[in-house]
């Protein structure tokens, strides 16, 4: 199957369900529940993006849904309980000429060590693999994030590198880790 096929067969799920949590596409009405989970302490420190406040955090939104328009961008909002919003999962910067894609994912803090995180990675690793038809998929993560460090292991992930000073993070350069998974080592 040539590149061109393979792009033409690929599945965009608006919705996909893991084993604890449902993941769905995030849309403009999740804002509020999404920002009041972002600003919860320790969650935006971790980050490579910046929100000031409420109406920056809704551009962010409407910036992420033209993102999906252009297939460069799945964002999903992480539901727990059926409406219950508790993070966000991406499956950003694709390029299906390349076969790979980067994963981001944030849990509000109440959320964190109860194992949702890694069901929603799981979940999208697996859509990135057999949905995408994705043959790599990467993540870079702040050198002292500990936790993201573990759960992308967890779930398979290796340590290829560091990328030194490669994020502007309240006017100091930071340091990230780039891990990779690729689908042959995955299934």
């Amino acid at each position: 199957m040539n590149k061109k096929e393979l792009h033409q067969r690929y599945r965009k799920l608006a919705e996909i369900a893991g084993s604890r949590v449902i993941l769905r596409k995030t849309i403009i009405a999740h804002s509020e529940a999404l920002y009041h989970q972002i600003k919860s302490p320790g969650v935006l420190e971790n980050l490579t993006i910046d929100i000031d406040d409420f109406h920056e955090f809704r551009r962010y939104i409407l910036f992420i849904e033209n993102q999906w328009q252009m297939n460069q961008d799945f964002t999903y909002t992480i539901f727990i309980n059926q409406d219950e919003i508790i993070g966000q999962i991406s499956l950003y910067n694709i390029a299906f000429s390349n076969f790979r894609g980067e994963i981001g994912i944030w849990l509000g803090k109440s959320n964190w060590g109860q194992g949702y995180g890694k069901d929603a990675l799981q979940t999208i690793i697996a859509y990135g693999f057999k949905e995408l038809h994705l043959n790599r998929l990467q993540s870079h993560i702040f050198v002292n994030n500990l936790r993201s460090i573990r759960l992308f292991e967890g779930v398979g992930f290796k340590q290829e590198g560091i990328i030194r000073e490669y994020v502007c993070k309240n006017a100091e350069f930071k340091d990230v880790y780039s891990y990779g998974l690729l689908k042959r080592n995955y299934f």
